[in-house]
């Protein structure tokens, strides 16, 4: 996954930042539990990714993990110093509403995947504009999270409302994010991820208490969804709504804007609420249209979108729940793991909404796709968890590589006849476990022979170097690695698990910005088939009774 450039209510920040100054509301870290009367934060992981995994380091050559297991170490820390714990919440999927903003983001990333690899034909270091996360890196930066101690969570959708249900019903302190939904969303203390400073003897943040952004905002909490929603946001397209802006200023013939256009917009969701008598969670009413949309400006599409968007910030909505989209696809035992982070989210996704997504990778042109190479495995992993109420059953995949014709089309695979359920092999032993993932494995690798006949105890011994040593197998026998690049990978391996166990970092003018070696292409290629296929290869995993790698088939 990479990270979403969600933005909320378009200078939402920047308007409540406007009457609430950051300065005057930032506080020291360790002022947070006085403030809230609790200990536990509900972080937005998928905006630490930028703050965590940041420019200097390689996002060309496969990324730097292990400075990023130090880095999430070290920002962990700093809140326990602190009195503070935190619970860590990414996205595990696409909602259908932003499935075509989806797309259009992750096309914009391949043609920046495009531009990186001309570079590196031409030996020229890509810039820092071009710059995205190595692939999946909210798989990785979770795994972080839960090695450092922190409570992991990935959701169905997007997390925003979870985080904010979890905030209320566990009663923790605040949400860190740089999202304006926080500001929307009922959270008790909203802290600004821009403006937490850990350098120094005290920690800073700023901080915005539910009762001062309502105060400056002059909305009560049910009117501030409505205005969210007329404003413009993630699920209501500005341009669907602009008759209604520009309708505002028809008198000054002034076209609205940022911050005068959303106090406007407050006084006219004041204005059309006590006319209607409306206030939320109540549905949106006849009357309420006609107060606020007299002139009939917005389409039914349009006003279909604002009530949908409304939903959205209903937390008591049945409809988010883990458990409704999950429906009666799901055993409870397959719930149960989700809600804990024990099952990846793409198993969850690919069960109920038979669909995975995957944004694209480094990739040689006319070479073979990484994502592609490594379906045979998630097929496996459709195969134990995927309803087959009829044949033949499929899950489409939304992919984007560059030897790809229709990029807004998802792939569909057909999956194959299930011989064991996820719940079944959950069931057995460890090492039998184990045996029924190298089984699946063996029939992703073009019935490999040698996998089954290892010893599913020794596997599990092995742990990390074990998959290494599964993931380029794999990649050979599909012929897409040479045995010299697999060498140099497996030997890669070994010295990352050593530092991994000794918790140190690469030397220095290794993992410099600017002082290792500028990958060639054919080296950045092999680094995302190897990412692509150890990440697919945890997604088998898991479907075995694996929780993010750790314990379970391995």
């Amino acid at each position: 996954c990479t990270p979403r450039r969600k933005m909320g209510v378009r200078g939402l920040h920047s308007f409540v930042e406007g009457k609430l100054p950051a300065a005057q509301h930032t506080i020291p870290l360790a002022a947070v539990r006085a403030l809230s009367g609790g200990d536990c934060i509900v972080v937005d992981g998928m905006a630490l990714i930028r703050r965590l995994y940041s420019a200097e380091l390689d996002w060309v050559g496969g990324g730097q993990f292990q400075e990023l297991f130090i880095k999430v170490q070290e920002f962990v820390h700093a809140f326990k110093l602190c009195g503070l714990q935190l619970v860590c919440f990414f996205d595990g999927g696409v909602d259908e509403a932003k499935l075509a903003e989806w797309l259009s983001r992750r096309r914009a990333d391949l043609q920046k995947c495009e531009k990186v690899v001309r570079a590196l034909d031409s030996k020229q270091p890509p810039p820092k504009s071009w710059w995205m996360p190595p692939l999946y890196i909210s798989k990785w930066l979770g795994a972080a999270f839960a090695e450092a101690g922190c409570t992991v969570f990935y959701t169905a959708g997007e997390a925003d409302r979870e985080m904010a249900r979890h905030c209320r019903d566990a009663r923790c302190a605040a949400v860190l994010g740089k999202d304006s939904d926080f500001f929307v969303l009922p959270v008790p203390l909203y802290l600004v991820l821009d403006g937490l400073n850990l350098c120094g003897a005290q920690p800073t943040v700023a901080a915005y208490p539910r009762s001062a952004v309502l105060s400056a905002l002059a909305l009560t909490e049910g009117e501030l969804p409505l205005f969210a929603s007329l404003a413009g946001n993630d699920f209501v397209e500005i341009r669907s709504v602009q008759p209604l802006h520009t309708a505002l200023f028809a008198s000054t013939g002034r076209p609205p804007h940022s911050s005068v256009l959303l106090e406007a917009l407050t006084a006219e969701v004041r204005r059309a609420c006590a006319v209607a008598e409306w206030a939320s969670p109540l549905p949106m009413t006849p009357l309420l249209w006609e107060a606020i949309d007299f002139r009939a400006l917005l389409t039914a599409e349009t006003r279909a979108q604002i009530e949908a968007s409304l939903d959205q910030y209903r937390l008591d909505d049945a409809a988010g729940s883990i458990g409704a989209r999950g429906g009666a696809l799901l055993s409870e035992e397959m719930l149960r793991r989700f809600r804990h982070a024990q099952l990846d989210s793409a198993i969850f996704t690919a069960a109920t909404k038979q669909a995975i997504w995957r944004g694209p990778g480094i990739e040689l042109p006319g070479g073979p796709s990484a994502v592609v190479c490594c379906r045979p495995i998630r097929a496996q992993v459709y195969a134990c968890c995927v309803p087959q109420a009829r044949q033949p059953t499929i899950v489409r995949e939304y992919l984007l590589y560059m030897s790809k014709q229709n990029l807004d089309e998802p792939d569909e695979v057909v999956v194959p006849t299930q011989q064991l359920s996820c719940e079944q092999i959950w069931s057995f032993p460890a090492e039998q476990r184990c045996s029924k993932f190298l089984h699946m494995l063996a029939r992703a690798a073009r019935d490999d022979t040698l996998l089954p006949a290892l010893s599913s105890g020794a596997c599990i011994a092995l742990g990390p170097l074990a998959l290494v040593a599964f993931a380029l197998r794999y990649l050979h026998r599909h012929q897409v690695l040479s045995s010299q690049l697999a060498s140099v990978l497996l030997c890669q391996g070994l010295v990352m698990a050593e530092l991994s166990t000794r918790k140190e970092r690469l030397p220095i003018d290794v993992r410099a910005a600017g002082r290792a070696p500028l990958p060639t292409a054919a080296a950045a290629h092999a680094a995302a088939l190897f990412l692509r296929c150890t990440a697919d290869l945890l997604l088998l995993n898991s479907a075995c009774g694996g929780a993010g790698g750790r314990g379970g088939a391995l």
